[in-house]
């Protein structure tokens, strides 16, 4: 990162959530032989990884993160085990919630009361979790099923994608949508049906406007859509970009758009004129992205393992983060700290992000 401060190794931790077969995190050999007590592995780099938890049976590779609000937790979602929760200081789950999960549906509220999660047990349900009893607290089956779920900055609303499903040989979709709740009530606010695979979505910080990705039936085109509430109307953001999009996350101060813009890119789009203000060639396919809560630096997670870290303003690349295994999710903390990362080998990686 910037700064005059001596280099450091940025990793933190890695955990083996699940171990049932041999696994390398950067260089580091965890096999199933290891004891099931907390232990301290040493890299080749001379830094150290902790194996906090084994559990027993399959190994699944947990597919996405959320950050408490407060920075100290993260709750890991897998589609074969149950949804739990990591306290970052102690290393260790302190819950665990009997649901599993898949696509990017997970998202904790505002005020950390509540996990949301697009659930396939049962098949692409939505379900709110209470975070300090972890009970349930509701549950609904919006369209043709939940598949992305994302709270407004003030936890006044949460927004639900129900991705559609293709209803001709013409690849024509049908039963795409955006549905909003009202978590006080859990009263069904509006609904927006769109004609295509609704996908990954993002609020903007003013918490009256979404942004999604809306991707065509043949997966060959993906449009970036903009759904302002106080005019109820939606308006597309520039042109539209090849394939099948994976993310889409608004700045924190509301000035860009980020986009992966094909297989191995991401895009900074100026919400107001569509126009592409830069592009950063990831060089590898980009499967999240995320940005430091002070919008100067995004960071881009490839699925072969390397998180990049870019200057926002410039899209210099700042540094390199490589886990070593398939990435499967990324997120930075809201204080700004740290960067979560899961990939397959069960793990969940903590760096140093300041």
């Amino acid at each position: 990162m910037p700064g005059s401060r001596q280099p450091r190794n940025p990793l933190l931790f890695c955990t083996a959530l699940c171990l049932s077969v041999a696994f390398s995190v950067s260089g580091c050999d965890v096999t199933s032989t290891m004891p099931t007590s907390i232990s301290t592995v040493s890299m080749p780099t001379s830094t150290t990884s902790k194996l906090i938890e084994r559990m027993d049976g399959q190994s699944p590779s947990p597919n996405m993160l959320a950050w408490s609000p407060d920075s100290t937790r993260v709750a890991v979602a897998s589609s074969f085990t149950p949804l739990r929760v990591w306290d970052i200081a102690s290393s260790r789950p302190v819950a665990e919630f009997a649901v599993t999960a898949a696509n990017h549906g997970l998202s904790w509220s505002a005020d950390g009361k509540s996990i949301a999660i697009a659930a396939i047990q049962p098949t692409d349900k939505l379900q709110v979790w209470d975070v300090a009893n972890t009970d349930r607290t509701f549950n609904a089956d919006p369209g043709s099923g939940a598949t992305e779920v994302a709270w407004s900055p003030g936890g006044e609303r949460l927004a639900v994608a129900s991705s559609g499903h293709i209803k001709d040989k013409n690849f024509s979709v049908e039963g795409g949508a955006i549905f909003l709740y009202d978590p006080s009530t859990w009263t069904q606010l509006r609904m927006l049906p769109y004609a295509g695979f609704v996908g990954s979505l993002s609020w903007a910080p003013d918490n009256n406007r979404l942004v999604f990705a809306s991707t065509t039936g043949d997966l060959k085109e993906t449009d970036l859509v903009v759904w302002d509430l106080n005019s109820d109307k939606t308006s597309h953001i520039g042109e539209s970009l090849p394939g099948s999009g994976t993310d889409v996350k608004w700045s924190p101060d509301g000035v860009l758009i980020a986009v992966d813009s094909g297989e191995s890119s991401v895009a900074l789009i100026d919400p107001t004129s569509g126009r592409v203000v830069r592009q950063m060639a990831h060089g590898d396919k980009v499967i999240s992205i995320s940005w430091s809560p002070d919008s100067k630096r995004i960071a881009t997670a490839g699925q072969s393992g390397a998180i990049k870290v870019w200057e926002a303003s410039s899209g210099n690349l700042l540094t390199t983060l490589d886990q070593g295994v398939l990435l499967t999710s990324m997120a930075w903390s809201p204080d700004g700290n740290y960067l979560a990362s899961t990939g397959a080998g069960n793990s969940l990686c903590i760096w140093d992000a300041r």
